[in-house]
């Protein structure tokens, strides 16, 4: 077994994407356009309304990231620069301060906070005195400490070979500079302590050695602590020091109390600390989401549960705010734009689409019926009121245009807001979702009582949040839900209804009827034995739901034998094998099983497998325990919310 599959193996989970067939998806034009978009109108929407759709929908969606790629590329070259600024701090001090080299003789740890695999690190600048060499680690690296040495070592020298061959480059020769003799090149192949006490007099240089662990606390934890105490070696090495850089998702104190405190000593005398989470402060996340109102500007509103909804989920989140934030602005734009058939009109020019389909429609929105109420209310001409109601001489459609071209306020005034907050009054640490939340409420003030300068502009402050009408049918919303199981799905709840309901997720008996009068062939066996019972493990899991916190396995068994029809089923069997129907390599060896045995005892066989293979995939569905006991006489629930 080559290295590959032994990893493999050792794997306890596995991601399965199911393949589908795109040529199956219906599609506005029957498959022949890309575009995803299908017909709204109960398929009645014609193909180039659906078309604009899209259009609009990529139109906007590039406006948007246009913006959000020079963000982020700002964020990105502002870590990056604080990285090599914090590297250059802590490597400094043996090369350029005064002070001996032996005064210095400590690890120089370096954390991340809320960094991730593709956090960028650039190294500060080599020196006559020194090589800067970078060592990334990645846990699948180090199975066990030697392992993880050999690929330090390696990297490093596969990284001097480098350096060597640009300064080669540089001088226009091909000649390294650095000649091996034959013990040292033997050496250097061992990946051993020796190679580091080697470095200086084989490169002529001294060595700061930076080593990155990526995810560092999904490295095994004792193959980290071996080889920080097999470094402590090197800082007795002359011309040689040791920079660890730690990627860490969670926060230090959780990740300390997975070391011994010896380790922690260890790599504690020179700390420094980089917050890369994007949750401490609200800087970007107000930048990127100005620039989607920006974007969306004229064209479509947010409405107060859609932002409640952003400020909900990304208090729960405590680091990678921005991408998340961006996931749900981008999937709300392309779900607005898939299901909602009005999308198009926020470009006036599609006006020429809006026939009767869209009209019939427009009567029943919530802010048209106030509107007309209003209009009762206030005594209006009855004539207005019914030509508005029925498009006579085209009065909905005029009324329809007029507020697609109506502006709404909110956006000018959160631009005033922002010029006093930051200009005037110099307050920077707001969010600006949240202050965009209090404004679509009617509660700026309240939102602002926080700094005590926003008093002496209160007036100016003052805003109320106009309602327009049709404004509902361009407004971004979270009102069916879509975006909470679009982005969030309730997997629990899911996993409970499909299991104690599987035509959920299974045909139903008269779609496997219909199914056997196709091509696809079923047996009676298969149709009258699904008529019988559900699956097995979804009569399991009828009874793991009744079972106490711990479950006695074989008072679970007895329950699950009983709740069977076990006279249909053996009947079933027992015809089944008398026909010609069942034409399997064990049908004999069954039939002669079904004879020598008792309905009882064979009844009691059939249950007991049935039973165990239902048991372990609840295990692998995780709502079973069992590891932590001796023996398998008792099971433990894992309770899930609503199982």
């Amino acid at each position: 077994m080559d290295l590959g599959e032994f990893a493999e193996s050792q794997k306890q989970s596995f991601v399965y994407t199911p393949k589908f067939r795109k040529d199956g998806i219906d599609k506005f034009d029957h498959g022949s356009s890309p575009v995803p978009f299908v017909k709204l109108f109960e398929g009645k929407e014609s193909d180039e309304s659906v078309l604009s759709r899209w259009m609009l929908y990529n139109k906007l969606h590039a406006d948007f990231h246009a913006t959000v790629d020079d963000i982020l590329a700002s964020i990105d070259k502002e870590v990056v620069s604080s990285i090599s600024n914090t590297i250059q701090e802590l490597i400094e001090p043996a090369s350029t301060r005064a002070k001996s080299y032996a005064q210095t003789k400590q690890f120089k740890t370096l954390i991340l906070l809320g960094s991730d695999v593709d956090t960028n690190i650039e190294l500060p600048e080599d020196t006559p005195d020194y090589y800067n060499v970078f060592v990334d680690l990645e846990p699948k690296d180090a199975p066990n400490v030697r392992l993880l040495l050999k690929r330090v070592i390696f990297k490093m020298l596969e990284a001097m070979e480098l350096k060597l061959q640009e300064q080669a480059n540089a001088s226009g020769t091909d000649d390294t500079g650095i000649e091996y003799d034959e013990d040292v090149a033997r050496s250097l192949r061992l990946y051993d302590m020796l190679v580091f006490e080697m470095f200086q007099p084989t490169f002529k240089r001294k060595l700061n050695l930076i080593i990155n662990f990526k995810e560092t606390e999904t490295f095994f934890m004792n193959v980290f602590q071996e080889f920080i105490d097999l470094m402590k070696s090197t800082l007795n090495i002359d011309g040689m020091q040791v920079c660890f850089i730690f990627n860490l998702a969670t926060n230090v104190e959780k990740f300390e109390n997975n070391l011994d405190q010896s380790t922690v000593r260890a790599i504690s005398s020179e700390v420094r600390t980089v917050d890369l989470s994007n949750t401490k402060g609200y800087k970007y996340s107000n930048m990127i989401f100005q620039s989607f109102l920006d974007c969306v500007d004229r064209k479509l509103n947010l409405s107060p549960k859609f932002v409640k909804f952003i400020l909900d989920k990304m208090d729960n989140n405590t680091n990678q705010n921005l991408q998340l934030l961006l996931k749900i602005l981008d999937y709300s734009l392309m779900a607005y734009f898939f299901n909602n058939p009005y999308s198009i009109f926020i470009d006036v020019a599609n006006i020429s689409f809006l026939d009767s389909k869209y009209l019939d429609r427009l009567t029943k929105c919530q802010t048209f019926l106030d509107f007309v109420e209003n209009m009762v209310n206030s005594k209006a001409d009855a004539e207005d009121i019914l030509s508005l109601l029925s498009n006579e001489n085209n009065a909905l459609e005029e009324f329809f245009v007029d507020f697609l071209v109506a502006e709404n306020p909110i956006n000018d005034k959160l631009h005033q807001i922002i010029d006093i907050l930051e200009n005037k009054l110099h307050i920077y640490d707001y969010n600006l979702i949240d202050l965009y939340y209090h404004m679509l409420n009617n509660r700026l003030i309240d939102y602002l009582e926080k700094w005590e300068s926003c008093k002496e502009y209160k007036d100016e402050f003052d805003f109320e949040n106009i309602q327009i009408v049709f404004q509902e049918l361009f407004t971004l919303d979270n009102n069916n839900g879509l975006l909470s199981q679009g982005l969030f799905p309730f997997f629990r709840t899911n996993l409970e209804d499909n299991l104690l309901n599987c035509e959920r997720v299974l045909p139903r008996t008269k779609a496997i009827q219909m199914m056997s009068n196709s091509k696809i062939e079923f047996t009676d066996l298969e149709v009258k034995l699904n008529e019988l019972i559900t699956p097995i493990i979804s009569q399991v899991f009828a009874l793991y739901r009744e079972a106490s916190f711990f479950i006695n396995v074989y008072d679970f068994f007895t329950a699950f034998k009983e709740s069977l029809p076990k006279a249909e089923i053996y009947e079933l069997l027992k015809t089944a094998l008398a026909s010609e129907e069942v034409q399997t390599s064990v049908k004999s060896k069954s039939q002669k099983i079904l004879e020598q045995l008792s309905e009882e005892e064979f009844m009691d066989r059939l249950a007991l497998v049935w039973f165990i293979k239902g048991l372990t995939e609840c295990q692998y569905l995780g709502i079973l325990k069992t590891q932590r006991y001796k023996t398998y006489e008792v099971v433990e629930k894992i309770i899930w919310r609503g199982i």
